[in-house]
């Protein structure tokens, strides 16, 4: 039998992330994540979202790393800089100021470690 439930907006943001963003194609991450951050999550569904989250920044700050779509290193400077993930430019140069980052992004984030492009 085949689900005719959409996947939620937390499921496509994982896999995008997961799935999309090592293969270099993740469109519409962003605003992805904007959706994601609306919405009320239980227990489960945040540590999901914690997940995904972490592995994206550990993505964007592996130097080694080239796959990432350059687009999405454009930062939007309309955007608040507590909105996170429309700032990847700065996160992946290491010159997002990590005060800013929810405490579960901030312990991963080393920004006095790395050299702003």
């Amino acid at each position: 039998m085949v689900s005719t439930e959409r996947p939620s907006a937390l499921t496509c943001y994982k896999a995008s992330v997961i799935q999309g963003l090592p293969e270099g194609i993740a469109p519409g991450l962003r605003e992805q994540r904007q959706h994601v951050a609306q919405q009320p999550w239980n227990e489960q569904q945040l540590a999901a979202l914690w997940y995904a989250d972490e592995f994206l920044l550990e993505l964007l700050t592996d130097e080694a790393e080239s796959a990432l779509p350059a687009e999405l290193l454009r930062d939007d400077p309309t955007r608040p800089l507590a909105q996170w993930w429309w700032h990847l430019g700065k996160l992946r140069a290491g010159t997002y100021p990590a005060e800013l980052l929810p405490s579960h992004l901030r312990a991963i984030y080393r920004p006095a470690q790395r050299t702003a492009a």
